[in-house]
């Protein structure tokens, strides 16, 4: 493979426009999910490096850049302070195959609201959101 690709995902609460995503409520989402991850494998892109930022009310929510190789993420780094991920947080930082699980676990889980965006032509996340209970404050994540 020639150089590795650089993404630009963004896991946050803004409105990102100009992509496929699903709405409220499960819906299409297991078929816009499944789209998306068959475009992602078509891909082939196993080496690539993006930049991902957590929102929930959780510690740890420093935007991070991931570099992966072979699939495999192999550094991750503080944006901010441009220091190292401490070791223990770093499962919070998946890969994005590991972002494409954490939407079939929504589904899964039958998420009140999933708001998920992904790259028209090369199918990674670029948004995710998902409130699991409309009933319960601040488990939310994205």
């Amino acid at each position: 493979m020639s150089a590795p690709a650089r993404l630009s995902i963004l896991i946050c609460l803004p409105l990102l426009l100009g992509s496929r995503c699903s709405v409220v409520g499960a819906g299409p989402e297991p078929r816009v999910l499944s789209e998306a991850r068959a475009r992602w494998d078509r891909a082939g892109i196993e080496d690539y490096t993006f930049d991902l930022r957590r929102v929930c009310f959780c510690g740890d929510i420093e935007p991070v850049r991931i570099v992966v190789r072979d699939g495999v993420a192999v550094s991750y780094t503080v944006l901010a302070t441009g220091e190292p991920l401490a070791a223990e947080s770093r499962q919070w930082y998946p890969t994005v195959d590991g972002l494409f699980d954490f939407v079939a676990e929504a589904i899964e889980r039958d998420a009140h609201r999933i708001d998920a965006r992904y790259d028209d032509e090369r199918g990674y996340p670029i948004h995710l959101f998902v409130d699991y209970d409309e009933r319960m404050a601040d488990e939310e994540m994205g």
